[in-house]
């Protein structure tokens, strides 16, 4: 994640500056997350992207559309590259 990034982002919960750190697990690989500086709470990033929603906390409509983007998304670049080529 690009650290200019973190202007436009905030903890909707505490509403407190996050900051990007990072830690290494336990086969040594580097993961990075973002902190929350008021309230210790931490968000994992996955490809660059900060997660804020806990997984299993996303029900009803929001659950069914979440499912038909993450069938769309591995068809989205292509889709997009072959667009612009034309």
């Amino acid at each position: 994640m690009k650290p200019g990034t973190l202007a436009i982002l905030c903890n909707s919960t505490g509403l407190g500056d996050l900051e990007i750190k990072t830690e290494a697990d336990a086969q040594g690989h580097i993961r990075e997350f973002l902190a929350d500086l008021k309230t210790g709470q931490r968000f994992p990033i996955r490809e660059g992207i900060p997660i804020f929603i806990p997984d299993g906390s996303i029900t009803g409509s929001n659950l069914r559309y979440q499912a038909m983007y993450d069938r769309f998304a591995p068809f989205y670049d292509f889709s997009t590259w072959a667009y612009s080529i034309w």
